[in-house]
């Protein structure tokens, strides 16, 4: 293949992107889950009276 032909070539791991995946899906699951127990905790009430 074309890729060993580089001058500057480096051996790349799976570890970086695993960790970067794990990183994104945390902060998405945190971002998702404080939406919705601010969803679950508001007064529907509250909400409605001033639609």
């Amino acid at each position: 293949m074309f890729h060993g032909n580089f001058v500057y070539r480096i051996d790349l791991s799976i570890v970086p992107f695993l960790i970067a995946a794990s990183l994104a899906f945390a902060i998405a699951w945190l971002t998702v889950g404080s939406l919705t127990l601010v969803a679950a905790r508001a007064r529907p009430v509250k909400s409605l009276k001033y639609e």
